[in-house]
């Protein structure tokens, strides 16, 4: 997975709602990139100045991960009940964070103390 490419991806599909230009090229990134038209799940969160300023995803994948990664950062940017639309002039100053999911698996556990020591701080969720 391009980590870049994903940043960009959201920071130009936020920008689209912005300023009505198109800036994605969906066919011309699934073309260079197939990855992207395989299922996925994504989280985008937006923060700014290490505050929460939006954060929408999917928790199981049920679309293309390009077009979950669009639909999740106008979603986080524009439809958090929480927080008020982004602006223009904060896109600058936003930090997106992008968090890919797995497909969800049971993890069973017996108590508390083994549950501790099956979960993978950083990497499960």
């Amino acid at each position: 997975m391009d980590k870049k490419l994903l940043l960009r991806i959201a920071r130009d599909a936020i920008m689209e709602d912005l300023t009505g230009f198109t800036l994605v090229d969906r066919a011309k990134l699934l073309a260079s990139h197939p990855w992207l038209g395989e299922m996925g799940a994504v989280f985008v969160t937006l923060s700014e100045e290490g505050n929460l300023r939006g954060c929408i995803g999917s928790i199981v994948a049920h679309r293309d991960l390009i077009d979950d990664l669009i639909i999740n950062a106008k979603a986080a940017a524009f439809n958090d009940p929480r927080f008020p639309p982004v602006s223009v002039e904060e896109l600058d100053t936003l930090k997106i964070e992008i968090s890919l999911l797995t497909t969800p698996h049971i993890l069973g556990y017996s108590d508390t103390k083994d549950l501790k020591a099956k979960i993978r701080p950083g990497i499960d969720g």
